[in-house]
């Protein structure tokens, strides 16, 4: 019986994975296509590098502004997919 079970489950599992290894050549290229990066990822990539940050807040209505300074750095990451942007700087005495 147990023998039985195991052989169902192996010919369950070629049956089901079937399908998944048997993508055409138009979808594999419409995929490939969909993740290339394109004219929106050139626009984020032109603000790529280090820019300084000049910040200013206020804790409440009417009262005087808090303003501080910081650093930001940009860059395309994975393959010109995502824009990473790291800020460095410090807040009330605090860096962040």
């Amino acid at each position: 019986m147990k023998k039985m079970i195991v052989v169902l489950f192996t010919l369950y599992l070629i049956i089901a994975t079937k399908p998944l290894s048997a993508q055409d050549e138009a979808s594999m290229k419409a995929w490939m296509t969909n993740m290339t990066p394109g004219d929106v990822h050139k626009m984020l990539a032109e603000s790529d590098g280090e820019w300084n940050e000049d910040m200013t807040m206020w804790m409440a209505p009417g009262a005087p502004p808090t303003k501080s300074n910081a650093t930001a750095v940009n860059k395309m990451i994975m393959g010109g997919r995502y824009q990473q942007s790291m800020h460095t700087g410090s807040f009330n005495g605090m860096s962040f």
